[in-house]
C-alpha cells in the first residue's frame, strides 16, 4: 500500500481522560486500491484483525466510507457497504468487514469509549443497527481530519477536544439519518465528492 494514503494516530488516555467520562483510542484514514491486502499489517496487535475470522471490540468505532465500496457482517447477516456509508461498531458484538477486490475504498475511523459517551450513543443511535447511509458529507470528512491533526500534536486537552469532534460527528450522521437529507441527485453527490477531493489536495 502507498504510504501517502494512510495515516493512524493510537493514544492512551491517562486517568484524567477516563474520569472526564469519554477517552479516543485511535484516529485513522486509508485508502485501499482494488486487490490491496486489507486491512494494512502494521496495526497494533489490538487492533489488527482478520477479516475471514472477524473481531470483537471493547470500544466504539465510528467509520465512513467515502469511496468504492465493500461489506460488512454480523450476527444478523452480510451486508453491502456503499460509499457514503458510516459504520458505527459497537462494543461487545462481533463483526467483520472489508472492501471490495474490485473497487478497493477509503476509510476514516475513530475509536472511543466512555460512559458520558455511551450516553450519546444511546440517545443517538439505540438498538443494535451498525450501518447506515448518510451520503457524502464534506463537512463530516473534515472533522476526521481535524481529528488527524489534532491528535498528531497530543498536547493537553486533547483526549477532551477529541471527544468534541467525535460528539459533533455523530451528531451530524444522526441529522442526516433523522431528516432523510440523503441526497438522490447523482449530480449533487458528484459535486460533494469534488469539494472532497480539493479539500484533501488542497496543498497541490
Amino acid at each position: 500500500m502507498d504510504e501517502s494514503k494512510k495515516q493512524f494516530h493510537y493514544l492512551i488516555p491517562s486517568r484524567a481522560d477516563r474520569d472526564y467520562g469519554c477517552t479516543i483510542s485511535t484516529v485513522g484514514t486509508q485508502e485501499i486500491l482494488p486487490h490491496d491486502t486489507y486491512p494494512a499489517s502494521d496495526h497494533p496487535q489490538g487492533y489488527a484483525f482478520d477479516p475471514a475470522r472477524g473481531r470483537v471490540l471493547r470500544e466504539y468505532q465510528l467509520l465512513y466510507i467515502t469511496k468504492g465500496q465493500g461489506s460488512f457482517s454480523n450476527e444478523n447477516g452480510t451486508f453491502t457497504v456503499p460509499k457514503g456509508s458510516i459504520i458505527l461498531l459497537r462494543p461487545g458484538l462481533w463483526h467483520t468487514y472489508h472492501p471490495s477486490d474490485e473497487t478497493g475504498w477509503k476509510e476514516y475511523f475513530i475509536g472511543f469509549s466512555g460512559p458520558a459517551i455511551e450516553k450519546v450513543i444511546e440517545a443517538l443511535f439505540p438498538g443494535d443497527e451498525q450501518i447506515y447511509n448518510i451520503g457524502l458529507n464534506r463537512e463530516l470528512v473534515d472533522l476526521y481530519q481535524q481529528a488527524l491533526d489534532v491528535a498528531a500534536m497530543d498536547r493537553p486537552a486533547t483526549q477532551q477536544l477529541l471527544c468534541g469532534i467525535v460528539v459533533h460527528m455523530l451528531s451530524i450522521a444522526n441529522f442526516t439519518i433523522r431528516n432523510e437529507a440523503i441526497t438522490t441527485d447523482r449530480l449533487d453527490q458528484v459535486v460533494e465528492q469534488a469539494k472532497m477531493i480539493m479539500h484533501e489536495r488542497v496543498m497541490q
